[in-house]
C-alpha cells in the first residue's frame, strides 16, 4: 500500500497508488476474498467515541474495498453490553459519515 497524505486548506487528502496484498489482519480489519470480490469489514464496539486508531482502520478498509471494487461492511459489535450505548453507536456512525466513508452494508443500509 502506498498511501500519501497531504494537508491542503486544513483538510487531509488521501491518495492510493497501489493495492494491498494482505489477505487477513487484526480482528477489526477482516478481508474476505471470494472469487474476484473483496469484502472488508469494520466492526467497532460502541463503548465510547470513535478514536483515531479506529478511524485509521476504517479508512484503510474503505480504501481497500473501493480500490478492489469490493464491499465495505460496517458491523457494530455490541458484545460489551455493560458499556455499549445507543448514543455511542450513533456517534460512531456520525463520525464515519463525517470522514466521508460510505459503507455498502450495515446500519442504515439493511
Amino acid at each position: 500500500l502506498n498511501l500519501r497524505a497531504t494537508r491542503t486548506h486544513s483538510a487531509l487528502q488521501y491518495s492510493m497508488s497501489a493495492s494491498i496484498n494482505t489477505k487477513k489482519s487484526d480482528n477489526q480489519n477482516v478481508i474476505n476474498e471470494v472469487g474476484d470480490k473483496v469484502r472488508v469489514r469494520f466492526a467497532p464496539s460502541p463503548t465510547g467515541t470513535l478514536h483515531v486508531g479506529g478511524a485509521r482502520t476504517a479508512l484503510f478498509n474503505y480504501l481497500k474495498a473501493k480500490n478492489e471494487n469490493g464491499k465495505f461492511v460496517l458491523r457494530i459489535e455490541d458484545t460489551d453490553e455493560a458499556r455499549s450505548t445507543r448514543e455511542s453507536e450513533e456517534s460512531m456512525i456520525k463520525d464515519l459519515k463525517w470522514l466521508g466513508l460510505d459503507w455498502d452494508e450495515g446500519p442504515e443500509k439493511d
